[in-house]
């Protein structure tokens, strides 16, 4: 790209502080019971399955050419940073459950690919409460907003994803082609997905809706009938 792994981060930061901004849009939107029930009341608990749902994501990526990368270690790093660490919250999760795990970043550019491809396979389960409820709330609010979330945040993605790969300095066609897959089987075929149920939803709610009043026209319509 010809640019330094600092500019390169700088760029991603900007997409990531956007994508932020979007999905507190979407908070926003949410009644104080929505809010209750999927992140406690809590925007910074939606923050934290984007977070993790993101850096799991990448940490997949980077396993795609057989290693982790210092520059990719630095670049997990730096986005937990900005708001919740994946490698912070594994520990902090242990802790609760009272088991002591050690695990950075650094680690995984000395892992064997295997370990690293495992952990990223236990964090899916760990995280899949949380990240399911982003995704949830995500398209129910995209799916009735005029404004394209799903959109914005698909672009997103795909540009911190482009400025990780690149942060390397050694990418290849086949990396392309995987981190687009991950990227879609990770966080944008669930939100699809999550639409697809909603409006399934939503269309058998107005079934019934629709059903009752027809219902109720039909008491109406018969208890007419029998004061003639």
């Amino acid at each position: 790209m010809g640019n330094s792994p600092e500019q390169i981060f700088a760029g991603a930061k900007t997409t990531y502080e956007f994508v932020i901004e979007n999905l507190r849009e979407i908070y926003d939107q949410l009644n104080e019971k929505e809010r209750k029930e999927a992140f406690d009341g809590s925007f910074k608990n939606m923050e934290m399955g984007f977070d993790l749902v993101l850096q799991n994501t990448l940490l997949k990526i980077a396993t795609v050419d057989g290693d982790v990368s210092p520059n990719e270690a630095v670049f997990l790093s730096r986005l937990g940073g900005l708001g919740f660490d994946l490698c912070e919250y594994v520990k902090a999760f242990a802790k609760a459950a009272g088991e002591k795990v050690e695990v950075s970043w650094g680690a995984f550019t000395t892992s064997p690919i295997p370990t690293v491809r495992g952990f990223t396979k236990m964090i899916d389960a760990a995280i899949a409460p949380i990240v399911d409820k982003l995704y949830g709330v995500f398209s129910m609010v995209d799916m009735l907003s005029k404004k394209d979330y799903f959109t914005i945040l698909e672009d997103g993605v795909l540009k911190i994803s482009d400025a990780f790969l690149s942060i390397d300095f050694d990418r290849s066609e086949y990396e392309n082609n995987a981190a687009i897959a991950e990227i879609k089987e990770n966080i944008l075929r669930p939100i699809v997905d999550n639409n697809i149920a909603l409006m399934i939803a939503l269309g058998e709610a107005k079934d019934e809706a629709e059903a009752k009043t027809k219902q109720k026209e039909k008491k109406k319509t018969a208890k007419k009938a029998r004061k003639r």
